[in-house]
């Protein structure tokens, strides 16, 4: 759910996906939470800094497929 999440650590953020990315979206398909990643973040709950070379060679990769 696109609600209010409590961290470990008592911080209240927006929403789950919100912890990390600031500029994530929220949203709910079939009772499930989906996390829309901004630029640069990566990872279910927009977690993880993505790495610039390897989302870089990931694009190459599918526009030659």
């Amino acid at each position: 759910m696109c609600a209010p999440f409590i961290s470990t650590d008592r911080v209240v953020y927006r929403n789950r996906c919100f912890t990390r990315d600031g500029a994530a979206q929220c949203t709910m398909s079939l009772e499930k939470l989906m996390c829309k990643c901004s630029s640069g973040w990566t990872g279910h709950y927009c977690e993880s800094r993505e790495d610039p070379q390897a989302a870089a060679k990931s694009r190459r990769q599918r526009l030659q497929t």
